[in-house]
């Protein structure tokens, strides 16, 4: 066990306890977090909804290189403020040299995909410092005219703190149960599309009291836009997830992106297949599934592959009602990455050990068995009423510690078979 704990830190998990090598190598479900597990956490926009128009954006990654495609070429409009707002709202700095990354990004992928889009059109904190004068949140300046007030946050959720929306010929108009529904189509499209969709509101005012709480603040905004984020998988992960399959392991998922955004993902990857892409309960929502007791989940005959919209709660109380398993391993072995691939080695690298320690158990059985056995056979035979032993001790010792004992350590380090995973 301790060779195979040694070779596994080598596929980056750690045991804690030697008693985990022999769960691993009996697993029979598999729950993976998204987002930077099976996905690159390489946020990046792609699309987005302004003014009740439609655009693409192009460009990959963090370099802030692409263009802004709008879908319908009848307009003219520019979205200046709209775009700038993403800067101004995100916590997260990229530095450049020549438009071309230099150093580091920082901050968290979702506000760094924001400020890169921004940075695509030319809007930098520094270029918006140039036309606004920025104010720290605590202290007050009486030479300040307008306040303005930002928020993003789940589309549906940022729509419903909004009166007013901003029209693509720049006037504030309120917001009727017809134009209510266009956000709510777009945000369908984006996330059908495998895309996490944020909404972008904004509201101007003449008072900022810091006593204000956050329902005083988050009322009557203006809805800008929609965005559209994809977080592309790790090209890695599909063969994985399809490895784990094909040894009969059920692969799972759990995610806080939308309910649809989290189907779609889990198709391209392959833990949905197309034969039960519209089965019942194959995507469960947070909230559903945090209400079921162990009970319940005994009595399905089918538990939902992905759980959509989770909280850390649901994460760390539930899901190891799902998968006992998981209890284990959370206790008894750490992985060092979060890539879906080092899962994979970790496992194999246990069935490996387990499996190892199967031949070892097989081959000290049959020699000390032979040997007991013909021990005791020799107890019925006598020469002048003594025991004949066709073994001394020192024979005994011979085979046990020179013949039997290389091959079991051999055993011990033995490669891993092919097909381990189906073991």
């Amino acid at each position: 066990m301790a060779v195979g704990v040694r070779h596994m830190a080598k596929e980056k998990a750690i045991v804690r306890r030697l008693a985990a090598l022999e769960s691993l190598g009996q697993v029979t479900d598999i729950c993976s977090d998204k987002t930077g597990t099976l996905t690159q956490i390489k946020m990046m926009v792609k699309s987005c909804y302004l003014g009740k128009e439609d655009f693409d954006v192009s460009g990959d990654g963090i370099i802030p290189e692409g263009k802004l495609l709008r879908k319908t070429p009848e307009s003219n409009k520019k979205y200046t403020e709209e775009v700038s707002i993403n800067e101004i709202s995100s916590s997260a700095r990229l530095y450049l040299a020549n438009m071309k990354i230099s150093g580091k990004v920082f901050g968290d992928p979702t506000e760094i995909a924001l400020v890169v889009f921004s940075h695509k059109f030319g809007y930098t904190k520094e270029k918006i410092a140039e036309k606004f004068e920025f104010v720290m949140e605590q202290p007050f300046d009486a030479v300040v005219t307008q306040y303005l007030f930002l928020s993003k946050g789940a589309s549906e959720s940022d729509l419903s703190i909004c009166n007013n929306y901003l029209s693509k010929d720049n006037q504030i108009l309120p917001i009727h149960p017809g134009v209510g529904k266009l956000p709510q189509k777009f945000m369908m499209r984006f996330v059908s599309r495998g895309m996490r969709v944020l909404g972008l509101s904004y509201a101007l005012r003449d008072s900022y009291d810091e006593s204000m709480t956050r329902e005083q603040t988050e009322n009557d905004l203006i809805y800008i836009s929609i965005i559209g984020m994809y977080d592309p998988p790790r090209e890695e992960s599909a063969i994985s997830i399809r490895m784990y399959q094909e040894a009969g392991i059920i692969v799972r998922m759990a995610t806080g992106d939308h309910l649809t955004t989290a189907k779609a993902i889990a198709a391209e990857i392959g833990i949905i297949s197309k034969e039960n892409m519209n089965k019942k309960n194959v995507v469960m929502v947070a909230s559903d599934f945090d209400t079921m007791n162990p009970e319940d989940i005994d009595k399905k005959t089918y538990l939902p592959l992905v759980i959509a919209r989770c909280t850390p709660q649901t994460k760390d109380t539930k899901i190891p009602l799902l998968i006992p398993f998981i209890a284990v391993v959370k206790k008894f072995v750490a992985m060092t990455d979060d890539n879906f691939v080092s899962i994979v080695s970790a496992i194999a690298s246990g069935g490996r050990t387990f499996t190892n320690i199967g031949k070892f158990t097989l081959h000290i059985l049959s020699g000390n068995v032979s040997e007991v056995v013909i021990l005791v056979l020799s107890l019925f035979f006598k020469d002048q009423d003594i025991s004949v032993f066709p073994m001394s001790p020192a024979q005994i010792l011979y085979l046990n510690m020179i013949t039997n004992s290389p091959i079991e350590l051999t055993l011990d380090i033995e490669y891993a078979i092919k097909d381990v995973m189906h073991h």
